[in-house]
Order: structure tokens, then C-alpha cells, then sequence
């Protein structure tokens, strides 16, 4: 089961416009609080957000669902530390 839940400006005519493609690279899995077999599937970007919330058949399927989305997401992502950073004039003692 599905039912998207979004947030970020609405177009002029008032309808939003909501894609079942949800870029791995910036998404992320939570559980629903509320229901334990629930969970939202929640990518943002800079304009804003598109939150979806699943229903799975039981709760080793919601986790196993979960974690399949988390571990390929994060696989997507640049490792921590790889990102260049601006280095000050004059070196510092290397």
C-alpha cells in the first residue's frame, strides 16, 4: 500500500505532482511510529520533498524492505572524507 505523503511549493494550478521514481542518492527508510508494519521512503532535494509511506505484509519484511533501500542508498553516496575542502594559504606545519 501507498500513500505519498509531499511537502515544497505547490504549482500555480494547486496540484502537486508526485513521481514514483525516487532518486536512490538522495532517499532514505523510517519506520512509521504508528504502525509497526508501515514505513516512510522520504527524498528531499532543494526545492523540497516527496514522502511516500509503505505498508509491507509483516514486520521482517517492512525491516528487510528498509534496509535493502538504506544499504543502496548509502552505496550511492561518496565515502565521508572524500569530498575536497579548501585548504588555507600557507600549509600549516605539513
Amino acid at each position: 500500500m501507498l500513500r505519498p505523503h509531499s511537502r515544497g511549493p505547490a504549482p500555480p494550478d494547486g496540484r502537486r505532482l508526485l513521481s514514483p521514481i525516487v532518486p536512490l542518492r538522495s532517499a532514505m527508510a523510517r519506520q512509521v511510529a504508528t504502525d509497526p508494519r508501515a514505513f516512510y521512503v522520504i527524498s528531499s532535494w532543494e526545492q523540497g520533498a516527496q514522502i511516500y509511506e509503505l505498508g509491507a505484509a509483516s514486520i521482517a519484511e517492512r525491516k528487510a524492505w528498509c534496509h535493502a533501500l538504506s544499504h543502496a542508498a548509502g552505496a550511492l553516496r561518496p565515502p565521508l572524507g572524500t569530498q575536497s575542502r579548501p585548504r588555507a594559504a600557507g600549509g600549516g606545519g605539513e
